[in-house]
């Protein structure tokens, strides 16, 4: 290439990139978080617990009825029938919650609450929420997601998670899906 056409490439596209540099310096203005857009993505400033994780294996590719339900005993002390057991409407495929999940499922929920007024799955009571909290795998940024449910504007605070929790919240996350998907959808996967 000429030095000459090298000069009016430039010069052709310079109004362009111009507007698109204008562009990118508006965007990177607006994604800087308000107080406001903090408190609104995890009810304020990120609190990091130190946790020590631990992974569970990657899920079957098959099983036996008797080793899925043993993997979701516990979980289905609290997560009672009305929740769907598996994302599968196929019958053939059997997994337990912590194939996908991850968590610990050998931890049960005895029904026996600390405050007698308690309705059921109250998680303001201790007692409930000692064994919520010893069976699943918790966040280490409890202001973001120590909430039941995911919260609206996370942007990339996920990324700051460690992968066991990363596939407690949504085993179909890419980040973890080769562990909790692998073994059946691993080309989907890819």
């Amino acid at each position: 290439m000429s030095d000459r056409s090298l000069f009016s490439f430039t010069r052709k596209h310079r109004t362009a990139l111009l507007a698109a540099a204008g562009l990118f310096a508006t965007l990177a203005t607006y994604s800087v978080w308000s107080p406001q857009q903090q408190a609104h993505a995890g009810g304020g400033a990120a609190h990091y617990v130190q946790r020590t994780y631990t992974m569970a294996p990657p899920a079957p590719k098959s099983q036996s009825e008797d080793m899925a339900k043993a993997k979701s005993d516990g979980c289905m002390t609290c997560h009672t029938e009305t929740d769907r057991h598996t994302m599968h409407a196929n019958p053939g495929v059997v997994l337990g919650c912590v194939d996908c999940h991850g968590g610990k499922p050998e931890v049960k929920w005895n029904g026996k609450y600390a405050k007698p007024d308690a309705k059921p799955h109250d998680t303001s009571d201790p007692a409930y929420r000692k064994v919520m909290e010893e069976a699943h795998i918790l966040p280490r940024d409890m202001a973001m997601w120590g909430q039941s449910r995911n919260p609206e504007i996370s942007y990339a605070r996920l990324n700051k998670e460690d992968p066991a929790f990363i596939r407690f919240m949504n085993p179909g996350d890419l980040r973890i899906a080769r562990e909790a998907c692998g073994s059946c959808h691993l080309p989907i996967i890819q």
